[in-house]
């Protein structure tokens, strides 16, 4: 069964969350910490187990579609217009 995440990022983070398994050691995604002390920044960065409930099937079912449809006039995508104002963009 295929799988859409309409983006890239949605896209990556179900790819990962399928592929973890339960104790595995997180570390496939960048983490940002924005304030609190150098402390508490140092902990939130540590590696951690995964504790998310599995996915089942594979990270190899999942498929980004990605049209910019956050950009640019949406007015002719629709189908047999062939994304008309969107190329041009």
């Amino acid at each position: 069964m295929i799988e859409l995440a309409f983006g890239e990022s949605p896209g990556g983070a179900l790819k990962i969350a399928k592929s973890m398994k339960p104790g595995q050691m997180t570390g496939a995604a960048v983490i940002g910490v924005i304030g609190g002390t150098a402390e508490e920044r140092r902990e939130a960065m540590k590696p951690r187990a995964w504790s998310g409930i599995p996915i089942e099937g594979s990270a190899k079912d999942v498929q980004a579609l990605t049209l910019a449809l956050d950009i640019g006039d949406i007015s002719d995508t629709l189908p047999g217009t062939d994304l008309g104002s969107r190329k041009k963009l």
